[in-house]
């Protein structure tokens, strides 16, 4: 089934400026601390829009933070939602960031754990984002990387170029030919 975006998702985004999204994936979501709370201050300090997708679990503790510059929302489709934001902050991890590298937007990575760190380092050397730990993640610090990130044309040509790229990657049928090509040499020998 193809991924739909939420008619309501949709009407914000229609109804002004790319907004900064704001995502912890499917795990950290569950323990977000602060992150939610100072990325709202961060995009009001920036004067900007924002999406903050908070979980299922979480959504009745932060709906009431909705308005006209703010959409709260459980989950919404990184591939339809990405491409339509000014930047994406996120923690890092593989499919989350593969979408946001796809979507060609700049992005500030928050990586909590595991393969978070070296997929954020990554995409730093890529030049595509920036890169905050979370213990550091406040407004302040997260408004300032963002004001970077936004204002600079390289950064967001980089992330154009490199979105162009992965969105012309066909990686599973790439992964089938590799596994393809290693059982026909196995069973050569």
């Amino acid at each position: 089934m193809a991924a739909v975006l939420d008619p309501a998702v949709n009407a914000f985004l229609q109804a002004g400026s790319a907004p900064l999204v704001f995502s912890l994936g499917s795990l950290i979501v569950h323990s977000p601390g602060s992150f939610y709370r100072e990325s709202l201050e961060a995009a009001r300090l920036l004067k900007r829009r924002a999406v903050l997708l908070v979980g299922e679990q979480a959504l009745g503790g932060f709906a009431h933070l909705g308005s006209d510059q703010v959409y709260v929302c459980a989950y919404a489709p990184h591939s339809l939602l990405f491409p339509r934001a000014a930047a994406i902050v996120h923690h890092g991890g593989i499919g989350t960031l593969a979408q946001a590298l796809r979507s060609s937007r700049p992005q500030l990575i928050v990586p909590y754990f595991a393969d978070q760190i070296d997929n954020a380092a990554r995409a730093a050397r890529l030049g595509v984002a920036r890169v905050s730990s979370p213990g550091r993640y406040t407004a302040a610090s997260a408004s300032r990387e963002l004001a970077r990130l936004l204002g600079d044309p390289g950064c967001i040509a980089r992330a154009a170029k490199v979105g162009e790229s992965v969105a012309s990657e066909d990686g599973a049928a790439q992964a089938a030919r590799i596994v393809l090509d290693m059982l026909e040499r196995l069973g050569r020998k």
